[in-house]
Parts: C-alpha cells; sequence; structure tokens
C-alpha cells in the first residue's frame, strides 16, 4: 500500500475525491431539475390563469346578432330605399311607411246579389254575374257558366282587401274555376274578377273589408301568398298581381292562420303589418296591431325585444 507525505493513504484520498464529485454532479442535476420543474409549473400556472380570463368572454350569439340587426331603424331605411329602387317607384320615407292607414269593415253582415246585381259604397263596388268560365275537370278543360262577382277600387288610392264571397243557403259550390286576378290588393279603377260557383243563381257576400295603403304597400301586401290570409287554393292558384313581385315562399300560412284562428291576430293586423314590411325579410308576430296612429317606430319589433 502507497502512503503519502502524512501517513495518509492515497486510496483514501481518490475515494473521498470521487465521492465529492458524485455529490457535485448530484447537486447540479438537482437544481436543474428544480428549475426545470418550477419553470413548467410557472407555464402551467399561466395557463389556467388564461384559461380562466377566456372563460370570462361569452361566446358570441350569431343568431341573436342577426335578430338585433333585423329590428335595426338604420338597417330598415336602407332597406326600404332598395325597395323602392327595385320596384321602381317615387322615393318613399320611413315616416310615409309609418303614417296611418284607415281600416274599413265593408260588409259585416251577409248581402244577397242577384244576377247583374251591384252593391257599393263610396270606396268599392261588387257587381255579380254569370259568365263563362274554364276549369279542369277529369283532366279536360270544361267551358260552363259560373257565378262571377267583380270588385272595382273606387278610391284614389291602393287599397288592400278580403272578400269572403259563396252561394246563399244551404248550396255548396263543389265545382268551380277561377280568373286571375290580383287577390290581396288594387290600384285605383283596378279589379278583382272572383269567381263563386258553377252553374246560375244568386250570389252572397258574407264579409269584406279592406285597407287603405300606399302604393310601395301595394307591392308589399302583393307578394303575400292568398292561403296566408284564409283563401283556399282555387284563389291562391288565381292570385297574379299586376305589378313584378315576388311571392314569398318563406312566409308559413300556417303560422299565421293559426294566429287568425286563436284570434290573436286580426286580418287587418297581418296586412297591415305586411303592406309595411318586406315579407322576404321580416314576419308578423302575434302582439302586432295594426292603429289608427302613425306607427312610433319602424320596423315593428316584438314586444320585449331591445329597443321596442
Amino acid at each position: 500500500m502507497r502512503l503519502d507525505g502524512n501517513g495518509g493513504t492515497l486510496f483514501g484520498a481518490t475515494v473521498v475525491g470521487r465521492i465529492l464529485a458524485i455529490a457535485l454532479f448530484l447537486l447540479v442535476v438537482g437544481a436543474g431539475w428544480h428549475m426545470s420543474g418550477r419553470s413548467e409549473r410557472n407555464s402551467v400556472q399561466r395557463v389556467n390563469e388564461m384559461r380562466e380570463t377566456l372563460e370570462v368572454v361569452e361566446p358570441v350569439d350569431v343568431g341573436e346578432l342577426k335578430k338585433v340587426a333585423k329590428f335595426d331603424e338604420g338597417r330598415f331605411a336602407k332597406e326600404l330605399a332598395d325597395d323602392v329602387a327595385a320596384f321602381g317607384l317615387e322615393p318613399v320615407d320611413v315616416a310615409a311607411i309609418s303614417a296611418p292607414q284607415a281600416h274599413h269593415m265593408e260588409v259585416a253582415e251577409p248581402v244577397i246579389l242577384r244576377t247583374n246585381g251591384e252593391w257599393s259604397s263610396p270606396r268599392v263596388s261588387v257587381t255579380a254575374t254569370v259568365e263563362k268560365v274554364n276549369y279542369q275537370q277529369h283532366g279536360a278543360i270544361v267551358s260552363a257558366p259560373h257565378r262571377v262577382v267583380t270588385l272595382v277600387n273606387k278610391t284614389k288610392g291602393p287599397i288592400a282587401y278580403k272578400l269572403v264571397v259563396g252561394a246563399p243557403g244551404k248550396e255548396k259550390c263543389k265545382v268551380r274555376g277561377s280568373r286571375v286576378h290580383n287577390a290581396m290588393a288594387l290600384r285605383p279603377g283596378e279589379t278583382a274578377e272572383v269567381v263563386v260557383c258553377a252553374g246560375r243563381g244568386r250570389v252572397v257576400i258574407r264579409k269584406l273589408q279592406l285597407l287603405e295603403i300606399n302604393e310601395l304597400g301595394y307591392h308589399y301586401i302583393s307578394q303575400l301568398p292568398p292561403s296566408a290570409v284564409g283563401y283556399d287554393t282555387v284563389t291562391a292558384h288565381a292570385h297574379r298581381p299586376r305589378v313584378r313581385v315576388t311571392e314569398c315562399t318563406k312566409t308559413d300560412p300556417t303560422k299565421i292562420l293559426r294566429m287568425l284562428g286563436t284570434g290573436s291576430l286580426q286580418w287587418v293586423d297581418v296586412v297591415d303589418f305586411y303592406s309595411r314590411h318586406n315579407c322576404h325579410r321580416m314576419d308578423v308576430f302575434d302582439d302586432y296591431r295594426h292603429s289608427a296612429e302613425a306607427r312610433a317606430r319602424m320596423p315593428a319589433m316584438p314586444p320585449g325585444s331591445e329597443g321596442a
């Protein structure tokens, strides 16, 4: 065994040196691991803080934004101007489309007319005639006498109207043809030839009401499917506006008829709404009411909506 100058062994010094080196290495590795772990923990903490911050922000409801935009007054005015231009009409501002529209119940109790008989008011007239009308039977076109009533707008402005006619008594009109006409509105001097029933005989006017509207309203209401106000399929198919408009195919007649059936809406409420709003963009709601006063706000908004 080799001895050093102090009487110790070289082997012992070597072992001690190695132990110290290993201890120093472990200390360095441990410090690095601790620093690395702390960095990782700090990163995790920052991510969690960011997640908490992001969770505070409410997600954007696109549907709600569209709903709010639909009722925006500035947007309504812009779309109004676009519609006027598309229909080729004179400029109309929001004040004009908000103006009062008079409602008239022309016939509330049944009025019976004989052939060539006439009923008249200061605003409209109804004449009953018998004329040959074509209709389809068993796949063939047949021409036969029909009772026809002709409605004439005698006012100086357009009107929306609802005419309910039929055969008097218990007679059922099981077969009838049709003649094309605007089943929703008439301009001054315009007529609507409404086919009542096949055969000869009297007719009964069960109800007739109208709403005075403007020229833009005439175009708007002419777009509405007649089935939305209770007309049958024969009248709906005969509906041919004399102006170039596109029927509102997205409008749900069943929904409107349900509101009419429950009494939450009346005919005048429906046509007042759709003579002021384009049915390609907006739908009537069951709290809407016609008023003899000017509309306070356009577009109309359901109760509870922001800004209503």
